[in-house]
């Protein structure tokens, strides 16, 4: 039997974006939400970004500048903002 992907919905993805974004940990942004922590982590890692190098050292330097830990939190912020 093929693995399924958990059931979340938009509203929870919206949040989990919003949360991991402002670099809560998957435990924290379950507990707070009310889902198991693979569920946040299974939504975390499937969002994938890829970029050429010039990209890269640019998403760096802006998620520097704009206080983000790293490229990821930056691109999830944005994306989060941006998405609706």
């Amino acid at each position: 039997m093929a693995a399924r992907a958990p059931a979340v919905g938009k509203k929870k993805l919206r949040d989990i974006v919003h949360l991991r974004s402002l670099g809560k940990s998957g435990a924290e942004v379950a507990s707070r939400l009310g889902i198991w922590p693979w569920h946040v982590y299974y939504v975390t890692q499937v969002i994938k970004v890829v970029v050429g190098t010039d990209e890269l050292r640019w998403l760096e330097e802006e998620a520097e500048k704009n206080g983000f830990a790293t490229v990821g939190e930056f691109v999830m912020d944005h994306f989060n903002r941006t998405y609706e």
